[in-house]
């Protein structure tokens, strides 16, 4: 089969470039080994119930989670009133760490964390952090780990309340093994900034009853992917297929010519003028025919990816938590997050049930990945007894949803490893590669969408030279 462009993964990257090529009129084919796309922001239907995998919000203006003013804009444009925004409804966006029998408000709230640390261990943090950032975080051979620069950044005292603990538990690493490159999904943090910033507009708080700048999609986070897939059923141009996937991938001379992909069962050919993949990038590596050299395919082999098991449990009640998520950095708790659906929009569930988010963070075929849907149930539930979350008499149905390729691992090697492979498959000039998995770069939604978008633009900007000023 022919066709201009073809299109790997249909998560928020591979769907935000087709929807970008379809709008230019460019032909695409986009293939998704799954039955339904999204990717991780995808939404599972069970029954009654739309289930996000793990929680998802999107900002509306600068705040404190990722935001990014052109997709929100598409996103936006793309829903319409199917978009429920947080700040309009009046409505807040409540999430929580709880650290033994406290509940930190997040983001930071001065009040809430000295009413749980008390003053004296408040004032200890506050010396702790003056006396860190006197410190460089920066080691002799330039190798800096995660840990140096968070207690740097917030130091050792509130950096050891829950930022290292939940990321040990998160990653599966110490935070001495970890690249200070994943300190930038923490942000730059300053004790400071939050006393200033909340003391100068402590009255405007007091004031303001508005919700927060956040919105959501109102049937789960995966109608993004739907909506788009929708528009491109309505057009001519393009199409997505789903229970399909790569299964070789020739090329020669620094391009791909051919993609051999099986369609639920049958064996299609593919003859792309480009491909933009987003699948994780190990696969795409071990699909090349001919094969890399041994070095690039022992340096894909050791990049690391952290595996997530959702456990869903639906439970014979309205409503169970006040938040819409909780984080739980305690290691002997054995899940790391917990979720309430319901809580992001009611009409997800029935109005007389509700459905709860369990998350674990695994590597893929250790204990906790073989456990099957009922074993891990049986871990969870006694813990959540414990905490007073739900009984198990109150929960009438569960299943478990697992991700393989859920968080690219930033160990402290996987720099040099991966510099290794981008330099290999650079040299493939129809390849673009996009999306978390694609390009193993632990992002956003936002920012796995405008890599799928600029991406899609390139290829018509160099089909636009290539015509002579018109597409191909």
């Amino acid at each position: 089969m022919d066709n201009n462009i073809l299109i790997l993964g249909a998560g928020p990257a591979g769907m935000s470039a087709a929807s970008r090529l379809l709008s230019n009129g460019v032909n695409f084919s986009v293939v998704e080994k799954e039955n339904i796309i999204g990717g991780l922001a995808k939404t599972i239907q069970y029954g009654p119930f739309s289930l996000d995998v793990g929680p998802h919000i999107l900002c509306t203006k600068p705040y404190v989670y990722d935001y990014n003013e052109k997709m929100y804009r598409f996103i936006e444009d793309l829903l319409g009133d199917k978009l429920i925004h947080y700040e309009t409804l009046n409505r807040k966006y409540l999430e929580t760490v709880r650290v033994g029998e406290d509940a930190f408000d997040y983001p930071i709230q001065i009040k809430n964390a000295l009413q749980n640390v008390g003053f004296l261990s408040a004032l200890h943090m506050v010396y702790d952090y003056l006396g860190a950032k006197s410190q460089s975080p920066h080691n002799s051979n330039g190798n800096t780990s995660f840990e140096q620069v968070i207690t740097t950044q917030l130091g050792r005292s509130l950096a050891d309340l829950f930022i290292l603990k939940y990321s040990e538990k998160t990653w599966g690493l110490k935070c001495s093994d970890l690249s200070s490159d994943l300190a930038w999904r923490v942000g730059e943090f300053s004790i400071m900034d939050v006393l200033i910033g909340q003391i100068s507009n402590f009255g405007k708080n007091l004031r303001s009853q508005s919700g927060h700048p956040v919105c959501y999609p109102e049937m789960g986070i995966g109608l993004i992917c739907e909506q788009i897939k929708a528009n491109i059923e309505k057009a001519n141009i393009g199409e997505v297929k789903t229970d399909s996937y790569p299964v070789r991938i020739l090329h020669d001379n620094g391009r791909i010519h051919e993609v051999v992909v099986c369609e639920k069962g049958t064996i299609q050919s593919y003859h792309p003028n480009y491909v933009l993949s987003s699948i994780p990038i190990g696969q795409l590596i071990q699909l090349l025919d001919p094969k890399p050299p041994v070095e690039i395919i022992d340096s894909v082999l050791n990049l690391k990816h952290r595996s997530h098991l959702c456990l869903y449990l639906i439970v014979n009640k309205c409503r169970v938590l006040r938040e819409h998520c909780i984080y739980y950095p305690d290691p002997e708790i054995p899940f790391a997050r917990l979720m309430e659906q319901k809580n992001y929009n009611q009409n997800t569930c029935p109005d007389d049930m509700t459905a709860l988010a369990v998350e674990f963070f695994c590597w893929y075929e250790d204990d906790l990945w073989n456990k099957d849907d009922s074993g891990l149930f049986r871990i969870a539930i006694p813990k959540l007894e414990e905490l007073g979350i739900v009984k198990e008499g109150d929960v009438v149905d569960y299943f478990v949803h697992r991700e393989r390729y859920a968080y690219p691992v930033y160990d402290l090697g996987y720099a040099d490893r991966l510099r290794t492979v981008m330099a290999y498959l650079g040299g493939l000039k129809n390849l673009k590669l996009i999306g978390r998995s694609g390009t193993f770069t632990y992002m956003d939604q936002y920012r796995a969408m405008e890599a799928g978008s600029n991406a899609a633009d390139e290829i018509v900007s160099e089909f636009t030279k290539e015509s002579g000023g018109g597409l191909a």
